[in-house]
C-alpha cells in the first residue's frame, strides 16, 4: 500500500516538476521555481540497496557544494527504514532529518465532523476566484514567516498549475461573511485523494473552519468514488493531533533530508 501512496506523491510533484528517473531514484526538478525545495528534490527508490544508500547521499551532498547549489531535499521511499546510527550518519553530514507521516482517513468519519457551518466552502473555478487564492496564499505563507518575495512567487506558480485542469489539482476555498480565509489543495488520481497545503488565516483558526475545508473535500472525493484519503504531515508537527482527532490514522512514514548553505 505505501507503494502506491507514494506513486500518487510521485504524481503531485509532477504537477509542478520535471522527473528524471535514474533507475534506483528520481530527480524532481521545477525550472519555474528552481528555489522550492518540496518541487526540487530527489526520491531514493524503495530499489537501491540499503547498504549503499550513505554512499549515494554522501556523493550528492559532494556533487551539489561542487555545482553551487544552496540546497539539497532528499525523500526515501516508505519501504527503506533507518536505524539511529543511520540518521545519525546523515546529521553529521550536515543534513536536517525529518519524519514525514502519511495519515489516512475514512471518509465516512467526514459527516460527523464539528465543522463551523457559518461558511461556504468549494473549489476555485473562474480566473477571479484563482486570484483571489493567489492573493490569500501569499498572506498566509508570509504569517507563517516565509519570504515575501519567494511567497509571491510561489503562489504565481501554484496559481499557474491550478489553471490547467488536465493536472486534476483543485484548490478548495473557505469563505466566510464575503471574505476568503482559507484553501486547501485536492489531487485525484487513480482512486487517492491527497490532500495538501492547508492554510487558514491566523484570526479564524480554531474555530471549525478548517475543519469546514477538510469536510467539503473529503465528502467530494467520496462522492469521486475515492476511498484511499490521505495527507502527509511532519511527525512531530502540531497539525498532527489535530488531524488525530478528526479520525486520521497513520499508515506509513518516510524519512527526508536537507541541507542548505
Amino acid at each position: 500500500m505505501m507503494s502506491s501512496y507514494r506513486e500518487i506523491e510521485n504524481r503531485y510533484l509532477e504537477n509542478f516538476s520535471i522527473k528524471e528517473d535514474k533507475g534506483d531514484h528520481i530527480i524532481f526538478r521545477d525550472e519555474k521555481l528552481p528555489d522550492m525545495y518540496a518541487f526540487n528534490c530527489i526520491l531514493v527508490k524503495e530499489t537501491m540497496n540499503q547498504n549503499a544508500i550513505q554512499s549515494f547521499v554522501f556523493n550528492c551532498l559532494n556533487q551539489a557544494k561542487l555545482n553551487g547549489r544552496e540546497f539539497m531535499n532528499i525523500l526515501f521511499h516508505p519501504k527503506h527504514a533507518f536505524t539511529e546510527y543511520d540518521v545519525a550518519n546523515f546529521l553529521d553530514m550536515g543534513f536536517e532529518a525529518n519524519t514525514n507521516l502519511y495519515m489516512k482517513i475514512d471518509g465516512s468519519k467526514a459527516t460527523s465532523f464539528r465543522a463551523n457551518e457559518d461558511c461556504t466552502v468549494k473549489p476555485a473555478e473562474t480566473e477571479e476566484e484563482l486570484e483571489a487564492g493567489r492573493r490569500l496564499d501569499l498572506e498566509t505563507s508570509i504569517q507563517a514567516g516565509m519570504p515575501a518575495e519567494f511567497a509571491m512567487r510561489r503562489a504565481l506558480r501554484k496559481k499557474e498549475v491550478f489553471q490547467n485542469t488536465k493536472n486534476r489539482l483543485l484548490s478548495y476555498h473557505c469563505n466566510h461573511q464575503g471574505h476568503l480565509i482559507g484553501k486547501c489543495e485536492l489531487y485525484i488520481r487513480d482512486g487517492y485523494a491527497k490532500i495538501e497545503d492547508f492554510d487558514v488565516l491566523n484570526t479564524y483558526q480554531r474555530k471549525g473552519f478548517g475543519t469546514a475545508l477538510l469536510k467539503r473535500m473529503i465528502v467530494d472525493a467520496m462522492g469521486y468514488g475515492v476511498e484511499n484519503i490521505y495527507l502527509v504531515t511532519a511527525k512531530d508537527d502540531t497539525p498532527r493531533e489535530m488531524y488525530g482527532k478528526l479520525g486520521f490514522e497513520a499508515v506509513g512514514e518516510e524519512l527526508e533530508l536537507f541541507w542548505g548553505q
